[in-house]
């Protein structure tokens, strides 16, 4: 990767930091239940704050309050953008992820992708799972299903999709469209009826968490300010990444930036993509 798109991760957590204050200043507005999650919530319990080498933060919330969350987003700062498949058919996710406008976070081989290419801050709404082991797997099935043909526009321009991403990557967007929100009518489980609960992520789907141990929150010390995140933080990061206090050797901690990516804290993805594309 060039020089030059070599991101200054101290400025980024400046701007994902101002985020997660924004959206959780939203939530605590309307009594919606958040949590801290994945690498944000290590990076609280590890660090006190981000992850050095993190370069995004993620928030979850059960299937009722994420709904909730929707309804306001568009009350979010101006400086901020909430993303979802509703308001942006091209966007790679399923869930909601609020970007940073005037700032950069892109993979080259995407800049014609119609979706906004700023620093993103990840909500991940939690799900239920049904209680029989075979219906588990179709919903599972089904999402990693949904997932991929939510992410056609950016299979119809990788460098090396494969086949089975070029057919989706083809198929008219009506029908993608048609099935996606089949799928998900189908598959979408309210938390609240469920014991064993999952995030709608990039990972294969599986409710690993038992719903009660997310029930209770408490705060956590985050840079210079305080979140919420589960009490039984330590069984569900062990449920994450294992031995989680050990931090993983040098190598291992800068392998995201060995892609081709842009990431610029001061600068609107919008000038990139007009230099790269030479419209």
């Amino acid at each position: 990767m060039a020089e030059q798109f070599r991101p200054d991760l101290v400025e980024v957590h400046k701007v994902l930091l101002k985020m997660i204050k924004a959206v959780t200043a939203l939530c605590d507005q309307y009594n919606i239940q958040y949590s801290l999650y994945c690498g944000t919530l290590l990076g609280a319990v590890r660090h006190g704050g981000f992850i050095p080498w993190d370069h995004d933060a993620d928030l979850t919330m059960s299937l009722q309050d994420y709904r909730l969350f929707l309804e306001h987003a568009d009350e979010l700062s101006s400086e901020f953008f909430c993303e979802h498949p509703k308001n942006t058919p091209d966007c790679e996710t399923l869930w909601a992820r609020v970007k940073a406008n005037d700032t950069t976070f892109m993979r080259i081989e995407y800049a014609e992708v119609n979706e906004h290419k700023g620093i993103a801050l990840d909500i991940y709404p939690m799900l239920g799972t049904p209680g029989n082991s075979k219906l588990k797997k179709i919903q599972s099935r089904l999402f990693f299903i949904a997932l991929r043909l939510q992410r056609a526009a950016h299979y119809r321009v990788a460098y090396n999709p494969g086949y089975a991403r070029l057919i989706i990557a083809h198929i008219p967007a009506l029908f993608r469209r048609i099935a996606i929100n089949v799928i998900m009518k189908l598959c979408v489980i309210d938390t609240r009826n469920s014991e064993y609960i999952g995030t709608l992520d990039t990972a294969l789907f599986e409710g690993k968490y038992r719903r009660q141990d997310w029930e209770a929150l408490t705060l956590f010390q985050f840079e210079d300010t305080v979140f919420y995140g589960p009490v039984k933080y330590d069984k569900i990061l062990h449920r994450i990444y294992g031995d989680y206090m050990k931090l993983p050797p040098e190598e291992k901690r800068n392998e995201f930036f060995e892609d081709e990516m842009i990431i610029d804290a001061h600068r609107d993805y919008r000038l990139y993509c007009k230099e790269l594309l030479g419209k």
